[in-house]
């Protein structure tokens, strides 16, 4: 079996982007919706001709956008549910070890990688459960429901072996490992 619907966060370029053109190539997934922070610019997923596709306005550093998101995503499933949320949604926010403190950047750059994912799941549990509960058997597949979490390699703890002041990640790389 494979999901009736697909919710990739993060869509607009990158990994995102690829995920929602892989799942595009499979006839048997209905609704594929892509979220970004911001649709106008998201030029690469308005070029693709597919009414499978939906693009869904989601900022994971804003409640109220992901509040937002969640009543349109609603919309567009309807009784069938969200079979697959896969959290690919990140910033890197330019923050190096040998720099200035600067609270403000960690706090910002946690915001969206560590608590707006975490709201973001929690917000679609709902629409997550409902298409779980159309399946009446207790199998574990994603044509249940799944959340599927891509990461980074940043967030290894044993490949961090030369630091991060170079690149400016150390707030990326602690926000990845969390």
């Amino acid at each position: 079996m494979s999901p009736y619907s697909v919710l990739v966060t993060g869509a607009n370029r990158g990994i995102g982007l690829a995920l929602v053109k892989e799942f595009l190539k499979r006839k048997d997934i209905q609704v594929v919706i892509a979220t970004a922070r911001d649709p106008a610019k998201a030029d690469s997923l308005k070029e693709i001709s597919d009414a499978r596709l939906r693009l869904v306005q989601m900022d994971l550093s804003n409640d109220e956008s992901i509040r937002n998101s969640y009543s349109e995503v609603d919309k567009i499933v309807g009784s069938h549910g969200l079979n697959v949320l896969l959290n690919n949604a990140g910033a890197l926010i330019k923050y190096s070890t040998s720099g200035e403190v600067d609270r403000s950047k960690l706090v910002e750059q946690f915001q969206t990688n560590v608590f707006g994912v975490v709201i973001a799941t929690q917000t679609y549990l709902p629409l997550l459960r409902k298409a779980a509960f159309l399946k009446s058997d207790d199998s574990f597949s994603i044509d249940r429901a799944a959340i599927l979490q891509i990461s980074s390699g940043y967030g290894s703890i044993t490949n961090n072996d030369r630091g991060s002041a170079g690149i400016g990640a150390a707030a990326y790389k602690a926000s990845k490992v969390a």
